[in-house]
């Protein structure tokens, strides 16, 4: 069909870091947004919980907003949950990258 060709299209001048990236915020948008249901909270109760206008909580969910490891984490500590785990993995040496309990860090669950 001509409308899936036109697609194919634009989808294949689209850098893979971009469409990565893109998938990575909507991802985090999603499970933000999934925390909130599981807790009965409103983007309102995150604002409050994080210092944020609901303005800005609202953006950072939209998925485009560019949010920052700072940002990400005042999110996990004002939901008391996970939104990424990063993985622990060996180099290409065999040394393995250090993990929270190797760093002095609280584990998380």
């Amino acid at each position: 069909m001509k409308n899936e060709n036109v697609y194919d299209r634009i989808r294949a001048r689209v850098k893979p870091e971009t469409r990565r990236y893109i998938r990575i915020n909507m991802a985090i948008a999603s499970r933000v947004t999934s925390l909130l249901k599981s807790k009965g909270w409103t983007q309102k109760d995150l604002a409050k919980a994080t210092g944020k206008s609901t303005s800005e909580i609202s953006k950072w969910l939209s998925g485009t907003h560019n949010l920052t490891l700072k940002s990400i984490a005042l999110l996990e500590t004002a939901l008391g949950a996970d939104i990424f785990i990063v993985v622990v993995y060996a180099d290409n040496a065999g040394t393995q990258v250090p993990n929270e309990a190797k760093l002095g860090l609280p584990q998380t669950t």
